[in-house]
């Protein structure tokens, strides 16, 4: 039957009111149960050579979006071109399983200076309440081909999902 998610929108990240939901990784690492996404995030964070206190910054950032994920507050991206705002968006490619989330649009201003930072997951029915941490991807906004990347993490994390749904059995 492969992955089936919830009903979107709202899921469960955007769903008001809701404090039930917890989150996941996957893949973690094998010495030391770190998700792999958030390896990936400290070596973003170490190759952008960012002040302590700004790389400080990110990690709240990244910790302040999973809690408000959690209980549901974030919201969902709407407008057009440009005009686009809101903090998770339903990835077309992926048919709609993966989600992304926007990072810099929970404290309204550029995170790391070029780059768009991305948390891709997902939102499995099988299991009440998980919310499924899969990939962190940055967006170099000055990237011809940032397109083609986005798709291409959004669909990694698709994979990821499918394997850990396949995982359990």
């Amino acid at each position: 039957m492969g992955l089936q998610t919830v009903k979107w929108p709202p899921g469960r990240a955007c769903a008001e009111n809701s404090d039930n939901h917890h989150w996941e990784h996957f893949p973690v690492g094998c010495d030391d149960d770190r998700p792999e996404w958030l390896t990936h995030l400290g070596q973003c964070l170490e190759s952008a050579n960012l002040s302590e206190t700004d790389a400080r910054r990110v990690r709240a950032t990244v910790y302040t979006a999973l809690k408000r994920a959690e209980r549901g507050e974030l919201s969902i991206v709407s407008g057009q071109g440009n005009n686009r705002h809101g903090v998770v968006e339903q990835m077309q490619v992926t048919g709609g399983k993966i989600l992304e989330m926007r990072l810099e649009e929970i404290e309204g201003d550029e995170l790391m200076k070029g780059k768009r930072l991305r948390l891709y997951f997902c939102e499995p029915a099988r299991c009440l309440g998980v919310l499924l941490g899969l990939v962190f991807a940055p967006k170099d906004v000055n990237s011809g081909d940032w397109k083609s990347r986005q798709n291409s993490a959004a669909l990694d994390a698709l994979a990821l999902a499918e394997e850990w749904e396949s995982s359990l059995g």
